[in-house]
């Protein structure tokens, strides 16, 4: 249901289109500090995000109304710092000093800049339990 014009969200009629998305590179580098008799570790360092516009093909589709769709997805690009700790117990399991081996993680990531990206920070978080 492509617009019919930038006002409309959706159209009332159904036609067919196919979506390209576009190429997405990521790439980063990082430095970690290991702190093994602690089990931690900490680490700074620089990620790079770009994805070329999404496209769309119409067989009964006006150009105009195409733009309109491709105007929701630009091109993206976003420069961020991105620091995390890591707790691990995995060693100690292997030297038979732990019961369960597990890992846990806490990443910050900072938008340092870009175009048609998001500019707020991300906090994430996960628990890896080795079974």
């Amino acid at each position: 249901r492509i617009p019919e014009s930038s006002e409309m969200s959706i159209s009332d009629t159904k036609e067919p289109v196919r979506r390209n998305l576009g190429s997405i590179l990521a790439t980063g580098t990082q430095i970690v500090c290991p702190i093994s008799q602690l089990g931690l570790s900490l680490s700074a360092g620089y990620s790079y995000q770009y994805q070329s516009k999404s496209r769309y093909e119409g067989i009964n589709v006006v150009s105009d109304r195409i733009s309109l769709l491709e105007g929701l997805e630009p091109m993206q690009e976003l420069h961020s710092l991105v620091t995390s700790i890591g707790f691990s117990t995995v060693d100690w399991y292997q030297k038979k000093s732990f019961a369960v081996p597990f890992q846990m993680n806490v990443v910050y990531s900072r938008p340092l800049g870009g175009r048609n990206a998001p500019i707020g920070d991300v906090i994430a978080g996960e628990m890896v339990l080795f079974l």
